[in-house]
């Protein structure tokens, strides 16, 4: 289980959010960052423990991963963490193709110069993370890049089902073989989304999504 723990947030700003919400992303982040290997099972009790919280909380957060099958039913009323068979992933893969290109060109009419400095921003930190080679950073800028192009043009639902879809690829892109060069490439595509939605370009955007998308590793 690695490094997995509490991340207290800082005393001078009490964190609100629900607890339930609070070990969903603590859980969440922990799987895609590779914490706990694939069939690993995880209890309520030992989470709960680990955490600090009750067992309602991590039952809670457990029914929402399940959800988003991050995790799977395993005996004795315990959870597991999933391992997306090849035939889930070809679907995953399906559905992003078809999807993403649209929200690049809903997104195209509606982003903001803040939206567009914030997909930058987003780029500089991923290509920060390739020569230090820090595998987790990368793949969290690759979901910031991708979920906040929906997220910046409203499209909540469509925010959420990206986010479903990523996690599933998340569970298997987290030993990705390090090329510098095929990293720097794809940075190169986000960029090239980048200025077709900063220029509101609708078709631009829809056609550079789908490109990198086709060029990139099918997960």
């Amino acid at each position: 289980m690695k490094g997995f723990r509490p991340q207290p947030a800082p005393p001078a700003t009490p964190d609100k959010t629900p607890s339930s919400k609070r070990v969903y992303e603590q859980l969440r982040r922990a799987i895609l960052h590779g914490e706990f290997a694939p069939g690993t099972s995880l209890g309520e009790a030992h989470i709960g423990a680990m955490l600090g919280v009750s067992r309602t909380p991590v039952r809670e957060a457990f029914a929402e991963l399940l959800n988003q099958g991050i995790l799977e039913e395993g005996a004795r009323r315990q959870v597991v963490i999933a391992n997306p068979s090849d035939e889930l992933l070809a679907e995953v893969v399906l559905m992003r193709n078809a999807l993403e290109p649209v929200f690049a060109r809903e997104a195209a009419a509606k982003l903001d110069v803040s939206d567009v400095d914030q997909l930058r921003l987003i780029m500089i930190r991923a290509r920060r993370a390739i020569p230090v080679r820090d595998v987790n950073a990368y793949l969290d800028c690759d979901d910031d890049f991708h979920l906040h192009i929906p997220h910046a043009a409203g499209n909540h639902l469509a925010e959420d089902a990206l986010r479903r879809l990523r996690g599933l690829t998340r569970l298997v892109t987290r030993d990705i073989s390090w090329d510098e060069d095929e990293l720097d490439r794809i940075a190169a595509e986000h960029e090239e989304i980048i200025e077709a939605l900063a220029s509101n370009d609708p078709q631009r955007a829809y056609e550079t999504m789908a490109a990198h998308l086709s060029s990139s590793s099918p997960y």
